[in-house]
C-alpha cells in the first residue's frame, strides 16, 4: 500500500483513493487503532437497467441469481480501492439456486478487519455486516448474475449478500435481516437453509 517514503502508492491506487487513504491515516488513533467506520452506499442495487431492491432475506433469495454456501479457505487483509477490509477466499459447496458448474476458488471482499499499515494499525468496522468469518467457517452468498460477477471476484451487493455460518452451526446475520427476520437471530444453519429453500420455492 505504501511506498518506501511512506506515501500511498500511485501505482496501486487512483488519485481519489490515495486522497481518502492518506486522509484517514492522518487521523489520531484511539486505543491503539485508527478507527475506520463504514462507507455510505446506495440501498438499491442496479443490475443493468433493472433495480432489485433487497428489502428482506426472502426477497434477496428470490432476486439473487446464484445462492450457494461456501467454505472460507483463506483470508487476507488490505484494501479494495479505498476501503480497508478482508479478502475472503471461498470454495462453493452447495448450490440452492443458479449455476451448478461454477466450482473452484472465488473471492469476496468483506469490509471489516484489523491490520498494520506502516507504523499504524487500522481497525475497520461495519455494524451492518455479519461476523467476519474465520478460515474453515462457511458463508451463504446471494449473488446477482450480471457482468460484475462473471469472474472469480464476486460482488455481494454490500451487506445484503452474505451470511456467516460459524463452526458450531450458528448463523450471524447482517443487521438489516435482524430487523426483517428477527426470529432467525441466533438460529442454527438448518433454520436458515429451510427458510431459504422455501423462499426460492415460492418464487417458482
Amino acid at each position: 500500500v505504501l511506498t518506501p517514503s511512506g506515501e500511498v502508492d500511485p501505482a496501486l491506487f487512483s488519485v481519489s483513493d490515495r486522497f481518502i487513504i492518506s486522509g484517514a491515516l492522518q487521523q489520531p488513533p484511539r486505543e491503539g487503532c485508527i478507527r475506520w467506520g463504514h462507507e455510505q452506499e446506495v440501498e438499491e442495487i442496479t443490475v443493468g437497467s433493472k433495480k432489485a431492491v433487497r428489502q428482506n432475506l426472502a426477497s434477496t433469495a428470490k432476486s439473487a441469481g446464484w445462492v450457494f454456501s461456501a467454505t472460507v479457505t483463506a483470508r487476507a487483509t488490505g484494501f479494495n480501492s479505498s476501503v480497508p477490509g478482508t479478502l475472503l477466499e471461498v470454495v462453493p459447496e452447495e448450490t440452492f439456486k443458479g449455476p451448478r458448474d461454477r466450482a473452484g476458488i472465488h473471492y469476496v471482499f468483506f469490509p471489516v478487519g484489523t491490520f498494520s499499515l506502516g507504523r499504524v494499525t487500522i481497525c475497520k468496522t461495519d455494524e451492518r455486516y455479519p461476523a467476519l468469518p474465520e478460515v474453515g467457517e462457511r458463508v451463504l452468498l446471494f449473488i446477482d448474475l450480471f457482468w460484475r460477477n462473471e469472474g472469480r471476484f464476486l460482488w455481494t451487493g454490500y451487506d445484503t449478500g452474505i451470511i456467516t455460518i460459524t463452526r458450531n452451526g450458528e448463523i450471524s446475520l447482517p443487521k438489516r435481516y435482524l430487523k426483517t427476520e428477527p426470529w432467525l437471530a441466533g438460529g442454527q444453519e438448518g433454520d436458515l437453509l429451510r427458510f431459504i429453500r422455501k423462499s426460492i420455492e415460492r418464487e417458482n
